[in-house]
């Protein structure tokens, strides 16, 4: 558009989407392929934040499966293949899954841009934690990036609160 007057950024406002990919369980392979489809279409049509749904990459109804290895070890493998795949991507995207911390499983909600992780919270821990653990969370960052975060640890805490 020539005119920003019809632009809807230059009036302060964001298009922002949610997507909902079809996925299949405990398949991060698969589940990433449609993320990254979805997250694609999104950035085409100058989305600038697209929210994938809680677990996506793992899907949800996973139950005794979130304390297997194999599907840990996909899902944080799958979050790796959104980094690198999404480099060409201008949307921001937000995808779920499940994380190991420390020997303690989170149900995170992962930032990703242009192939960095910005952020990564939280929603509550599955039962086998208390939230003393929040002191944890901004290694829980550096164990998803191997950038610096762009954010402080009391920006991070804030959020999370």
């Amino acid at each position: 558009m020539s005119n920003s007057f019809y632009s809807i950024y230059s009036h302060g406002f964001i298009r922002v989407a949610v997507a909902i990919p079809s996925v299949r369980v405990a398949d991060c392979n698969y589940n990433v392929e449609r993320t990254l489809h979805l997250a694609r279409r999104a950035s085409k049509s100058h989305i600038a934040i697209v929210l994938f749904p809680e677990l996506g990459i793992s899907a949800y109804s996973n139950e005794d499966l979130f304390h297997q290895d194999a599907l840990l070890d996909n899902a944080r493998s799958a979050l790796d293949s959104i980094k690198t795949q999404s480099r060409d991507i201008l949307s921001i995207i937000v995808v779920g899954a499940p994380l190991r911390f420390e020997g303690k499983l989170f149900n995170c909600a992962v930032v990703i841009y242009k192939g960095r992780c910005l952020e990564s919270s939280q929603k509550h821990i599955f039962r086998i934690i208390e939230n003393s653990m929040r002191s944890g969370s901004s290694r829980l960052l550096g164990m998803l990036s191997s950038e610096k975060s762009p954010f402080s640890a009391k920006q991070f805490h804030s959020a999370m609160s």
